[in-house]
């Protein structure tokens, strides 16, 4: 019903809020008979006398039958049985990979008790002791020997300068001593003749001594000869 009519001298109302509902654009999806409410919206402008008041009028939609709703509460069921069995599958999975990964694990990393371990550490320690007295001496017994590598190349050039002198005097005295050959070659020459020709004398008195014997042993036979000739007569 329509609200009485204020009076002239009264003060006038607070404006309201006009109510506005909007009809939904797409209708709410029913299984069944369902039917969309229908909306009747009042938008203020009809006439002075509905300024005050808004009126909604909505018919309210009949309530699902009895199949409707079994067939919902069955189509729920199925949808909850298929995401459970969905998610069993997936924890049965996860729980398989995590058995196996942890079995890997136990069996690519066998179990190792305190002592093994603290002995492991031991012996780790003990090696990296040693590389380290190792690495001192070697840096100590390095630092001498890079001193003595500072004075190696003054060395080898000054034994390069040695062995060029000598090179150069060698060469000097093969050249001295072919001179001094030529020179001793010229000097003996006639003395080489002369020896030559001595020689070659000796072969000559030799031949002759040897002739002049030949003819005293052909005189004694000879003279032998007459001595026996003249003892027989």
């Amino acid at each position: 019903s329509r609200s009485l009519a204020r009076p002239s001298s009264a003060r006038p109302a607070p404006p309201r809020r006009k109510q506005e509902t909007m009809i939904e654009n797409e209708p709410t999806m029913r299984l069944g008979s369902g039917k969309p409410a229908n909306v009747i919206v009042d938008d203020g402008k009809n006439s002075d006398d509905d300024e005050d008041e808004t009126f909604v009028v909505e018919e309210t939609a009949p309530p699902p039958s009895e199949h409707d709703q079994m067939m919902v509460q069955r189509q729920d069921e199925d949808e909850d049985e298929d995401h459970g069995g969905l998610v069993k599958k997936i924890l049965e999975t996860k729980k398989e990979l995590e058995t196996g990964t942890q079995k890997k694990t136990e069996i690519e990393r066998p179990k190792i008790s305190d002592a093994q371990r603290m002995k492991q550490r031991q012996q780790v320690q003990k090696e990296i002791d040693k590389l380290r007295v190792s690495i001192q001496t070697l840096t100590r017994s390095a630092n001498p020997l890079g001193k003595i590598m500072d004075y190696v190349q003054e060395d080898l050039d000054s034994m390069q300068k040695e062995l060029d002198r000598w090179k150069q005097e060698n060469k000097q005295h093969a050249l001295e001593l072919k001179r001094e050959r030529g020179i001793t070659d010229k000097a003996i020459e006639p003395l080489k003749m002369q020896l030559s020709e001595a020689d070659q004398a000796i072969k000559d008195q030799l031949d002759l001594i040897a002739a002049t014997k030949a003819n005293i042993m052909k005189n004694d036979l000879k003279i032998e000869k007459m001595l026996r000739t003249i003892a027989k007569s």
